[in-house]
């Protein structure tokens, strides 16, 4: 028996997250240059849930474990000089 990872693994479901939360456009001036970098907020998760039986009496699965958090990308690519 591998008490490594919980028993009877094999029949969790995993769920992933990925959300766009807050996309925009920075302006950053100097002199007579306007840059715009491209900034988006990415929620990002995964968690392991028992899946809902035929003998549970609440409809939502059950979650065993989880991991979230935010990424935040600038697109350095996105420079536009007017």
């Amino acid at each position: 028996m591998n008490l490594k990872y919980a028993a009877h693994l094999d029949e969790l479901e995993v769920q992933f997250k990925h959300v766009v939360t807050k996309p925009n456009v920075l302006e950053l001036k100097r002199d007579d240059d306007t840059i715009n970098l491209y900034r988006v907020f990415v929620e990002l998760g995964a968690r392991w849930v028992r899946p809902v039986g035929e003998d549970d009496s609440s409809n939502e699965p059950k979650v065993m474990a989880h991991i979230e958090g935010v990424m935040v990308k600038v697109d350095p690519g996105f420079q536009t000089v007017v």
